[in-house]
């Protein structure tokens, strides 16, 4: 097998670094260090194209063929570049088939949220406990797809930085401006300077999204007050503490057995008929 090191020119990782790296699959230690571990080709490709986030180090193992062109682009960027042995790779890998590179990145800094800055027209989704890593992923990609604004977590949420979440946006991750929040106090200033709040939630007092969408449809762009979408828990819906606070929204289905849909796809549907109105 080829020397990595020669070949590649990196450098061998320290005891040290391959510790605090590994440290990363804790939220503890990432919020600590303010970094996070992306996995794949693609997706660190995407990284490396891209401002937010940004790459601390690009780790590969000894099976990882690496091209002059990416190895030039880490050296402009000034990314270091480590060869780990398959052992410390695993170690550092979160998937059953690792592709044998993975970026340590910093985690995007969008600043403080200020409530009484947002524009007129424009869609922000909150999401309130939503647990699943693999569902916060999905959604935030598709959040990103369509434009979304920003991204609100309230308590209880996955984690952003989790390796199933960033693996599910899909090379999304730091497109789009995410603040962790307590919802409940944010929903309620945010009401309170003329957002318009919708809980995306199956309740008695529920109007149908076509309903609201096509409202909004015969508002002027610069006369329609920044929208907040809420999405709730997998499990449970909206939490007790908002339901009943604000408007609900809910999507109508065809007769069938089919009880509801799950979060990522009724938040998607949902984001697709309002943002397009705006």
């Amino acid at each position: 097998m080829t020397d990595t090191k020669a070949s590649t020119g990196s450098l061998p990782l320290s005891k040290a670094l391959l510790k605090k790296y590994r440290s990363l699959h804790q939220k503890k230690f990432r919020s600590k260090y303010r970094l996070f571990i992306a996995e794949g080709d693609r997706t660190v490709r995407q990284f490396l194209h891209r401002t937010q986030p940004g790459i601390e180090s690009l780790l590969i193992s000894p099976e990882y063929e690496a091209e002059p062109q990416l190895l030039k682009l880490c050296g402009m960027k000034g990314i270091s570049v480590f060869s780990c042995t398959a052992g410390e790779f695993a170690e550092l890998s979160d998937t059953k088939q690792p592709q044998g590179i993975l970026a340590v990145c910093k985690q995007a800094d969008f600043g403080e949220f200020d409530e009484k800055q947002l524009q007129g027209g424009s869609v922000y989704l909150a999401l309130d406990d939503l647990r699943d890593p693999g569902n916060l992923g999905t959604i935030y990609r598709t959040a990103a797809w369509f434009g979304i604004s920003g991204l609100l977590l309230g308590k209880g949420c996955a984690d952003l930085y989790n390796p199933k979440v960033t693996r599910s946006t899909a090379g999304a991750t730091g497109s789009l401006p995410a603040w962790e929040t307590d919802l409940s106090a944010m929903l309620e200033k945010l009401s309170t300077n003329g957002c318009q709040i919708l809980l995306l939630d199956l309740s008695k007092d529920a109007r149908t999204l076509q309903e609201v969408a096509a409202e909004q449809a015969l508002q002027k762009k610069e006369s329609r007050p920044p929208l907040v979408l809420v999405t709730g828990n997998e499990a449970h819906g909206i939490s007790p503490d908002l339901r009943g606070r604000y408007p609900a929204i809910y999507i109508p289905g065809m007769d069938g057995d089919v009880e509801s849909l799950n979060a990522a796809t009724s938040t998607a549907i949902a984001l697709y008929a309002l943002s397009r109105m705006r």
